[in-house]
């Protein structure tokens, strides 16, 4: 647990090097951006008024550059958009490191998958540098998260937007496992950021005054 608390504290202080924290914002566009030119052929398919309920791996990359560029010029980052994008990259990361390797085993093996794999394992490794700035909300600022991330997920089952489910032939079983799945990674992603806002209150995972590296 001691290590992992200073591996947290030690990627913590990376949005505190203005360096890194440039690094880090030009990388994030670029995964945005990227995510964008690659997904569109499929999120054509997404009617528009789901639109918002449909992105990935172009949402929390963008979303992670606007928090680090408000961290950037030092302005005030509400509590709620840092626990969103937590509960995002963390589901999503592990979601991902699931879900490829499974498809990978029913569909072959093709090397974008495997790059999709690491591509959201490196936004999702993020979640160590924001984890810090994690705090309490109050029980209704829950609400609207968790029901965004509800639908979210109940639109990919039964709407369509994840798009995979449109362009191949999954079962209704394997349907149905996703959605149970992701249902239960974002109910534990809610539970680890309750847990971890309040933790931080007794130990802060703000790296140590000697660990923190010099702008």
């Amino acid at each position: 647990m001691n290590k992992l608390k200073n591996f947290a504290r030690w990627m913590s202080g990376f949005k505190d090097n203005k360096k890194t924290l440039v690094v880090l914002i030009v990388l994030d566009i670029f995964m945005a951006v990227g995510s964008n030119i690659v997904d569109w052929p499929a999120m054509a398919h997404v009617p528009w008024y789901l639109m918002p309920f449909a992105p990935i791996c172009s949402l929390y990359p963008m979303a992670l550059a606007v928090w680090f560029t408000l961290w950037y010029f030092k302005k005030r980052i509400p509590n709620w958009y840092t626990v969103f994008i937590f509960i995002g990259i963390i589901s999503y990361g592990v979601m991902a490191q699931i879900y490829y390797p499974v498809f990978i085993y029913f569909e072959g093996l093709h090397w974008n998958l495997v790059g999709n794999m690491v591509w959201v394992a490196v936004y999702a490794l993020q979640s160590l540098i924001i984890v810090s700035e994690v705090k309490p909300l109050k029980y209704w600022q829950y609400l609207p998260i968790f029901a965004y991330f509800l639908f979210k997920d109940s639109s990919a089952r039964y709407l369509g937007t994840f798009t995979d489910i449109r362009f191949f032939d999954f079962s209704e079983f394997a349907k149905n496992a996703l959605f149970a799945l992701i249902l239960i990674l974002h109910l534990s992603a809610f539970f680890l950021v309750y847990y971890v806002a309040h933790v931080q209150k007794r130990v802060s995972l703000k790296p140590l005054p000697q660990e923190s590296p010099a702008d």
